[in-house]
Formats: structure tokens, C-alpha cells, sequence
């Protein structure tokens, strides 16, 4: 995994192997992630929406757009 998905994964909260030499740095699977991949699926919207904020669509920002639809209930 690429460090930003490493970081969005830890912030989660999803849990890393660190004793183990061969894997090291993976998340353990062996756990129940149902909120902690719920969690990771909004950093990633809030990231991506971040991406973009500087783009307008007829005069509404583009970030604002895209957190407002994912996050609607």
C-alpha cells in the first residue's frame, strides 16, 4: 500500500502487523473492520473532494458537491 492509504487506514483505525518481519505493515484481516472500513470509505470521499476544490460548476465547488452526495442520507 501506498503511504496516504496507509495513513487513511490507521486513522480509521484498522490495525497494522508490527512483530511480525514478513508482515510487517499489513492490516491484520483477522479482525471485524465494519466500522473502521466505513470510516475509511469517508476519508478517501474526503480526500478525493479535497483533490478537487478548486474546480467550480456553475459557481458551486466541486469538493462541496462531491461530500454532499456521498454523505447524503
Amino acid at each position: 500500500m501506498n503511504k496516504k492509504t496507509i495513513e487513511l487506514a490507521e486513522e480509521a483505525g484498522f490495525i497494522f502487523f508490527e512483530d511480525d518481519e514478513t508482515e510487517a505493515g499489513f492490516i491484520d484481516w483477522s479482525c471485524d473492520y465494519d466500522i473502521e472500513l466505513e470510516q475509511l470509505v469517508k476519508l478517501v470521499v474526503q480526500e478525493c473532494a479535497k483533490s478537487v476544490e478548486h474546480i467550480k460548476v456553475w459557481d458551486t465547488n466541486l469538493s462541496n458537491v462531491i461530500v454532499e452526495n456521498f454523505f447524503k442520507e
